[in-house]
Order: C-alpha cells, then structure tokens, then sequence
C-alpha cells in the first residue's frame, strides 16, 4: 500500500513538472491571494523601536494553530554543575502537564479523572526566535540568544502534585500536612517575567481587642478570647481600587514570592494590608487564557499573548509579541508567561490587632486548595 502511495505522488510530480506554464500579467498576479504555512522576519538594530544597536532578530514563524497535550516529569534548565560549587537551576519544575482548560478535581483531589486527556494545549502562530550580535559583520556575528514562543497560548500549565494519603486522597483540611512546602512538588526554581493577579481569595480575620492583650500570633487566637471581628476578608484583583493585587514581577531562581496585599473587611467597609510569603510548591495550576463558554477548546480571541522560554549568554531585550513593547530576559533560562492568577483559596485563620491589621496582616506558605488537572489515561503516570 505505501509503495502505491509513492508511485502515485512520483507520478503526479512528473506530469506536473511536464505540464505548460502560463505567463501571468501584473494585474493578474496581484488579483491572486494565498497565505504560506511558515513566514521569516528580521529586525535590524535599531529597527522596529529594537533598541539595541548591535543586535538584530531573525524570526522563522508558523501561521498556524499547533494543539498538543503533554506530559513531563521534570523540566530542568540552566542547571550548575556540582563542580561549580552549586545546585540550583534557572528553571526546576517537576510533574508538567499541559492540558486545555477542563474540569478540575476539588480540594481533596476527587472528581474529574481523566479530565485532561481529550484536551489540547493551543499554540497560536509558534516561532523560532535568534538573536544575532553584529548581524551585518560575517567575521564577528554570533548567536546570544535563541527564543521558542507563540504569539498566544490557551489551555493549563500544570505543575507539581499536592501531598496524598494512603487512601488517595488529598488531606485538604489537615493543616500541618497540606501546608508544609516539602510535602508538595512543582515549582522549585524558576526565572523569568510573570504578571500575578489574586482573585476571590478569603482570609478568616480576627481582629483582636488591645484592651484584652491583643493576639497570641498571627495564627494563634486572640488573647483571652476577646475579639472586635470576626469573618473573612477577601483579596481582589482591582480591589477596592484599580490596580491592587496586581503584581508585575522579575525573578531569577527563586522559590518563592512575597506579595503585598490589600483586602477589603466588614463587608467591603474596611480595607486592610498585608502580604502573602508564599512557596512556589503551592502553586499547582496557571490558567492560560480562558474559557467563558465553557467549551474546553480554543477559541478566537480566548488565548494570551507573549508566551515563550528564551536563552541568553546576556541580559537580552526580546519583542513583546507583535506590538512596539521590549522586555529584557536576564542572562540564562527564562520565562515569560501570561497572567498567572491565584484564586478562589481561603486560608487559615489570623489573627491581629488593629494596628496591625491596617499595616501586616502576614500570610505564610498557606494552601491555595489548587489541584492539577488529571490528565492520566488508565493506569499511565500521574494517575
């Protein structure tokens, strides 16, 4: 059958090759439209606001939609070496999967099985980016940089697995099991550009009387009991005004972040500061995108933009998508991902006097209840 097949494609090439050639005129060429799959581009220095003035870009690009769905145990890069006295890594991450936006198990880890499966990640128009140093120079060109990207991305970027009892089960309401870091995996380095929104996240507040001694801790109880108020206070992004828990962050091998809060108490009438100290093993699951029809596939206009790894010999300035933007990638791995946004969590209880409810409500290593998509088929890894 495949020996047919090839006889025919070789014998459909001869008689094309064989067949008359028309001359086409200027009009009629320019009556004529079509769109190739790949496309190249190249950004001199100082070109297309490159600020650069020694550096150009060449781009070779897909117009096309690329769907995949994937799974990977660990994804290390920039890595030192134990001669150099090191360990870390520019990029560690542990249990990857890349999934479309489906159903997700709840807290205890029960439900969805298997949701991920029929699912695809979607690249839009993916690219192979190089920069060149002294592009116009043969003798003294070289590569600093190389860059893997798509001009969107829709779906789950998963990370990581949240500790399991014998039974399977995640113990979501034990506190000194969930919310110890070393009992979770994912995220144990990383570098790169994240933009970090807080939605829906619910903080059970005790506001403590001074005249009663205050709080024992921050997580302890009110001293002899005593307590002005008592609910939960909640941390949104643009909340209660715009901008708030928005955070737009540069890191390089770091394992945790440190965010400023702001979160509105008594029912909105209140707001209140703090921050959130928080390991990046707690974070299970980025959503990529969205989903407002609930379709689980990718739609148009539902993916982000300026999704992509890059590596550099130097601290480099890579073109944001397709817009006169520049953001630098600091000298190694890096990542550059979309709107990483921590919702719909609630953590311990606090406890604080006013004073200090107004000025460092402290939140720690609490869980955010994320559990990755199951994207297991039978008894396969991850499952």
């Amino acid at each position: 059958m495949f020996n047919r097949i090839i006889l025919a494609i070789l014998l459909t090439s001869m008689s094309l090759a064989h067949a008359d050639l028309t001359t086409l005129s200027d009009q009629q060429m320019a009556a004529e439209t079509g769109q190739a799959l790949f496309s190249l581009g190249y950004i001199a220095p100082g070109a297309n606001n490159n600020p650069s003035t020694d550096t150009g870009f060449y781009k070779l690009g897909m117009q096309a939609q690329l769907d995949i769905n994937t799974n990977i145990r660990r994804l290390r890069l920039g890595c030192d070496t134990p001669t150099s006295g090191g360990t870390a890594c520019d990029i560690d991450v542990s249990h990857i999967a890349l999934t479309g936006i489906v159903p997700l198990p709840d807290k205890y880890g029960k439900g969805a099985s298997g949701a991920g499966v029929p699912s695809d990640f979607t690249l839009n128009n993916p690219f192979i980016e190089l920069a060149i140093k002294s592009p116009t120079n043969a003798a003294q060109r070289r590569l600093i940089g190389f860059r893997l990207g798509a001009e969107s991305a829709w779906g789950m970027f998963s990370a990581g697995l949240p500790p399991r009892n014998s039974a399977g089960e995640i113990p979501a309401d034990n506190l000194s099991v969930i919310e110890k870091p070393g009992n979770h995996t994912g995220v144990t380095s990383i570098s790169g550009h994240l933009n970090v929104e807080i939605r829906n996240a619910k903080i059970p507040t005790y506001i403590c009387s001074l005249l009663l001694g205050g709080a024992n801790s921050d997580y302890s109880g009110c001293k002899l009991g005593g307590g002005l108020y008592a609910g939960d206070s909640t941390v949104n992004s643009d909340k209660p005004k715009a901008g708030d828990n928005r955070y737009d962050l540069n890191l390089k091998r770091v394992n945790r972040i440190e965010l400023p809060l702001v979160a509105e108490a008594v029912g909105g009438l209140l707001g209140i500061g703090g921050k959130l100290n928080e390991d990046l093993r707690f974070l299970h699951l980025i959503y990529v995108g969205s989903d407002p029809n609930g379709n689980r596939r990718y739609d148009r206009g539902e993916g982000e933009s300026n999704f992509s790894l890059s590596a550099q010999s130097e601290n480099l300035q890579w073109r944001v998508g397709t817009t006169s933007e520049w953001r630098t990638a600091q000298k190694g791995w890096w990542i550059d991902l979309p709107t990483v946004t921590l919702r719909d969590f609630k953590s311990r209880a606090v406890y604080a006097t006013v004073d200090k409810a107004v000025t460092g409500l402290a939140l720690k290593d609490v869980s955010m209840n994320q559990v990755p998509v199951n994207n297991c088929y039978g008894s396969l890894f991850y499952c």
